[in-house]
């Protein structure tokens, strides 16, 4: 009996198995500008006007999404998934049909309990857990307000795998709830509150990285608020009583400017009061930034040490005014702040710090060599730091790096290594974020040159990447290039690709 149950459920895994590889072989073979209509074909089994084929649908849908054939590839099964809550491509014909419609509904309610069950499984990767969460984020914005339990069921399990150890995933529901702690009606209320609380609950936090999102964060839900809702008065009372609480120069002089800046946003009118009550305290208090005058020899032995942020930081401003007198004393600082840099245990906000003194060094010199080189430095630290939050901060500084500059003989090497660096085995958050990078300078840079050199590298990402995650990924950046590019050549060249030219 005991041999016949493991055959069964050998038999029944491996039934698995093969549908979820069938289904992949089948999308892998899908070109990327196609995979779209992909999606539609096999939504079609989840609309069938049979009940039981569309159980069944969804029963296939849940084999498949429990396999990857590659990193991340159930990122695809969940995007139709998603697509099928938000009654995407639902036939005209059957929407008048009560009947059919409320057993839809039931079966809608079905996936995204399914959806939500995996958005807090611990055991699906960041990345997976990450696209997830965007997913209810979309279900949320999207669908109408009468379906409100799909909505408060989606918010709650954002906030919820907001809420684990990850800072990864922290750090995307802080972003997601932005969306969710501005609302108004009486019936997102609650939802508000807590997004809000959410939000600000790292104001307190003793990592000064974490504090430093949260204040960004709740600074930017204020500051596109339409109303002064009980949420956005208890998230503006927190920012205000934490404010004295930032140790770093640098963090204290970023939030000073952004709370000032305040003044002349919607939010100035809804809090003239106590914008203007802050702003006299923020004038009157006295600035955390000091000077540092040691010697060289003296400051290269302690800065492995230092971790006081006051300290930290005039000891980086003293070395970035003592590497522009010797090109001697740059290389030796610079050495120097690379080990700091790759140090595993270095924290989040002197990682930060360090990679900032970095770029300024590397712009000081107006060399071609530190400007790649510091790029190199960027992606040794996430290739050091893989799945951790600390891996997101040479992304940022990659990003700033290459944004900083017009000069394509500058960007188009970095650009390159990039996309080879892709090919290696990284977390899919990592590389969703390094295509980020790539799309913000294909969409944004002044110079035609550079953004015409980014897409190209999106393309090339699109229609060669093993990784159908990552495909899809680089398809949807274009497909926004192709509406908001800054370069008209951008836009065409996007447009001619989705047209499969």
């Amino acid at each position: 009996m005991k041999t016949l149950i493991l055959f069964i459920s050998a038999l029944f895994l491996y039934s698995n198995i093969v549908i979820a590889e069938s289904f992949y072989d089948t999308a892998y073979k899908v070109k990327t500008t196609e995979l779209n209509s992909f999606f539609k074909q096999q939504l079609k089994a989840l609309y069938h006007e049979d009940e039981d084929k569309r159980e069944n649908s969804f029963e296939n849908f849940k084999k498949v999404s429990g396999q990857s054939k590659r990193q991340s590839d159930r990122i695809i099964p969940f995007t139709i998934l998603t697509q099928f809550v938000l009654s995407q491509e639902l036939p005209k014909k059957l929407k008048s049909d009560e009947d059919y419609m409320e057993d839809l509904e039931d079966l809608q309610m079905e996936v995204l309990e399914y959806i939500i069950e995996n958005v807090v499984n611990d055991e699906l990767s960041t990345g997976d857990r990450e696209y997830l969460m965007e997913q209810l984020a979309l279900i949320v914005t999207t669908i109408k307000s009468d379906n409100f339990d799909f909505i408060q069921k989606s918010v709650d399990a954002i906030l919820e795998a907001g809420s684990v150890d990850s800072p990864v995933l922290r750090h995307t529901a802080m972003v997601a709830a932005t969306a969710f702690a501005v609302k108004s009606d009486d019936q997102w209320n609650d939802l508000a509150e807590s997004s809000a609380q959410f939000i600000g609950a790292d104001l307190e936090n003793s990592d000064t990285d974490l504090q430093r999102f949260s204040f960004f964060v709740s600074l930017d839900t204020i500051k596109i608020a339409q109303s002064k809702s009980e949420a956005i008065v208890h998230l503006w009372e927190v920012v205000a009583a934490n404010y004295e609480e930032i140790t770093s120069p640098i963090l204290q002089s970023t939030v000073k400017s952004a709370i000032k800046s305040l003044i002349k946003t919607n939010s100035g009118d809804l809090f003239k009061d106590e914008i203007e009550e802050i702003k006299e305290a923020l004038d009157d208090e006295e600035s955390l930034k000091k000077l540092n005058k040691q010697p060289l020899n003296e400051i290269l032995e302690e800065i492995n040490d230092v971790e006081d942020l006051v300290d930290l930081e005039a000891v980086l401003d003293r070395l970035i005014k003592l590497s522009q007198s010797d090109r001697v004393i740059l290389y030796q600082i610079y050495q120097k702040l690379i080990e700091q840099s790759l140090n595993p245990e270095i924290s989040l906000f002197k990682l930060r710090l360090v990679n900032e003194t970095i770029i300024k060094m590397a712009h000081n010199t107006n060399s071609p060599l530190f400007f790649y080189r510091s790029a190199m430095i960027f992606l040794s630290e996430i290739a050091q730091f893989g799945n951790s939050i600390k891996s997101q901060i040479p992304l940022t500084m990659l990003d700033s790096l290459l944004s900083s500059t017009e000069y394509i003989q500058l960007t188009k090497p970095v650009l390159e290594e990039i996309k080879i660096f892709l090919n290696f085995p990284l977390p899919i958050w990592v590389k969703r974020r390094l295509v980020t990078n790539i799309f913000t300078l294909a969409g944004n840079s002044p110079n035609p040159e550079i953004a015409e050199a980014a897409l190209k590298i999106l393309i090339t990402i699109a229609d060669k990447h093993d990784t159908i995650a990552l495909r899809y990924d680089a398809l949807n950046r274009i497909q926004q290039l192709d509406k908001f590019a800054s370069a008209e050549s951008v836009k065409a060249r996007s447009n001619k690709w989705l047209r499969g030219n």
